[in-house]
C-alpha cells in the first residue's frame, strides 16, 4: 500500500481500492478505528475527484461507504451505518440500475441497519424512534424480509406498549399481504388473536388461531387458545392448555403468564363471576 502511494499518488483509483483493502484488512482483525480513518481519508480523495465521474470512480465510492457501514454496523452505530448504506445504495443504483447484484446488497445492508437500529431504540425505550425507523423500513422495502419483521416488531411496540390494537392491527394486515403463509404469517395472526382478546372479541381471536399452521409458533398458539378458553369461561379447558403451555415452554417469556392464570384458576376454582370480570 505504501509503496503504491509513493509511486501512484494519493488520488490514483488504484491506491484507493489498495486502501480499501488494507481497511478491509483491518475491520477484520477488529481493529475498526484504524479501518474507519483509512476508509474515510480515501473516501475523501475519491470525492474530491468526483469532476470526473467515471464508472471506476462510481464504483469505489459506492466501496467505501459500504465499508464504512459495516464497520459502523459491527459496532453497533446503526444510525452512521444508515447513512453510510444509503449513500452506497445511491453509487449502486447509478452504477447498475435496481436489477444489479450490487444495488440489492446495498438494499440489503440498509435494511438490516435499519432493523437493528429500530431495535436498540424499542430495547432502550425509544418507542417514538423506534416506530419510526420501523416505518420508513416498511416503506422504502416493502418486499425485504428486514421489512416483515419490521412491521411484526412495530405491531407488537404498538400492541404491548402503546394499548393501540387498532394500530397494531394495521401493521399486521400489511405483513399478511406481502407473507400470507409460513412463520411471519403465523406471528402476524397471533399478534391480531391478542389484538382482538384486548377488543374483546373472542370469536374474531378464535379465528386467527385456526389459520396457525406452522410448529414455528406452536407454542403460542396453545398459549393465546388457553387464553380465549379462559375469557369464554372454559376454565378447565383453559386449565389444560396453560398447563401443557406451562410445561413445554417454561423458559417462555408467556410462561409467567401462562402461570399467573394458573393460580387464578386455582384460587377461584368455585367463583365463576370473578373470573369473568378479570
Amino acid at each position: 500500500h505504501d509503496r503504491l502511494l509513493r509511486w501512484r499518488g494519493p488520488d490514483s483509483l488504484d491506491t484507493a481500492q489498495a486502501s480499501l483493502d488494507l481497511a478491509r484488512v483491518w475491520r477484520t482483525q477488529t481493529r475498526f478505528e484504524q479501518a474507519e480513518r483509512l476508509t474515510r481519508t480515501t473516501l475523501a480523495r475519491l470525492q474530491a475527484l468526483a469532476a470526473g465521474s467515471s464508472p471506476a470512480l462510481s464504483l469505489r465510492l459506492a466501496e467505501a461507504h459500504e465499508l464504512l457501514g459495516t464497520i459502523a454496523h459491527e459496532q453497533g452505530r446503526y444510525g452512521v451505518a444508515e447513512t453510510a448504506h444509503r449513500e452506497a445504495l445511491a453509487q449502486r443504483l447509478a452504477l447498475e440500475g435496481e436489477r444489479g447484484s450490487g444495488a440489492a446488497t446495498a438494499r440489503a445492508n440498509l435494511a438490516q441497519a435499519l432493523l437493528r437500529q429500530g431495535e436498540l431504540e424499542s430495547r432502550f425505550g425509544g418507542r417514538e424512534a423506534a416506530s419510526a425507523v420501523y416505518l420508513r423500513l416498511a416503506a422504502e422495502a416493502p418486499q425485504r424480509p428486514e421489512a416483515i419483521e419490521a412491521l411484526l416488531e412495530l405491531a407488537d411496540l404498538t400492541l404491548t406498549q402503546r394499548g393501540d390494537p387498532e394500530g397494531a392491527r394495521r401493521a399486521l394486515e400489511q405483513v399478511l399481504k406481502v407473507r400470507p403463509r409460513g412463520p411471519s404469517a403465523d406471528r402476524a395472526r397471533l399478534l391480531l388473536c391478542e389484538a382482538s382478546l384486548r377488543q374483546g372479541d373472542l370469536d374474531e381471536a378464535a379465528g386467527h388461531l385456526e389459520y396457525v399452521a406452522g410448529q414455528a409458533h406452536a407454542a403460542e398458539a396453545l398459549f393465546r387458545q388457553a387464553e380465549v378458553d379462559f375469557f369464554a369461561g372454559e376454565y378447565e379447558t383453559a386449565r389444560q392448555g396453560l398447563e401443557e403451555f406451562a410445561h413445554q415452554a417454561s423458559r417462555d417469556e408467556q410462561a409467567n403468564d401462562a402461570l399467573d392464570l394458573l393460580l387464578l384458576l386455582e384460587e377461584h376454582a368455585d367463583a365463576g363471576d370473578a373470573l369473568r370480570a378479570y
